[in-house]
């Protein structure tokens, strides 16, 4: 069954080669690009694949407004980041742990319950033989995102003194504390 997927960071470095390599596995209906600004012309490549859909601009400031850029996604990828010596400490840490956790948050949110109901039919005496329809939930399935690739780093730790091993492995303990039914890391 081909799924549907969303990457984060698709313009980065690695997140350029993640988004080549998923359309190359064939092994998507549909491959979402969300971030900040477009993919760059030369990558436009990777675009005219069929199974390249679409790309969602968002502001990952306010990345709760946009909860329909990961509508219909089951497996999210993120390669999102940037390094201390472009955005300082405090950017930093707001690019590498806050965007990527609330935005697994809000992909995280969008999954849907389809409740799968059990239907009784039972006649009563009481009721004048009028049918009385018994409900009674049976199943209930979660839809949506339910796996986060998260591309981290070697030697994460939240308990570093060191603000880029300390970031990143907040920023996977977020992640896990998040509940996705699968929750990879790649170093």
């Amino acid at each position: 069954m081909l799924r549907t997927a969303f990457v984060l960071g698709a313009t980065g470095a690695v997140g350029t080669q993640l988004v080549e390599a998923l359309v190359k596995s064939k092994q998507f209906k549909k491959i979402v690009v969300i971030g900040r600004r477009k993919i760059p012309q030369e990558n436009e490549s990777i675009v005219s694949k069929k199974v390249f859909k679409e790309q969602v601009i968002v502001n990952f400031d306010e990345i709760e407004k946009h909860p329909g850029a990961f509508k219909d996604a089951d497996v999210g990828f993120c390669a999102l980041g940037t390094t201390r010596a472009k955005a300082g400490k405090e950017g930093f840490y707001k690019v590498d742990h806050d965007y990527v956790v609330n935005s697994a948050k809000v992909a995280k949110d969008q999954g849907k319950l389809l409740i799968c109901l059990r239907l009784l039919l039972a006649f009563s005496h009481e009721f004048n033989n009028m049918p009385i329809l018994y409900v009674s939930l049976s199943h209930l399935i979660f839809l949506g995102v339910k796996e986060f690739i998260l591309v981290s780093s070697a030697g994460s730790n939240e308990n570093s003194f060191f603000l880029y091993p300390k970031t990143k492995g907040e920023t996977e303990r977020d992640i896990d504390a998040l509940g996705f039914e699968k929750f990879l890391i790649m170093h």
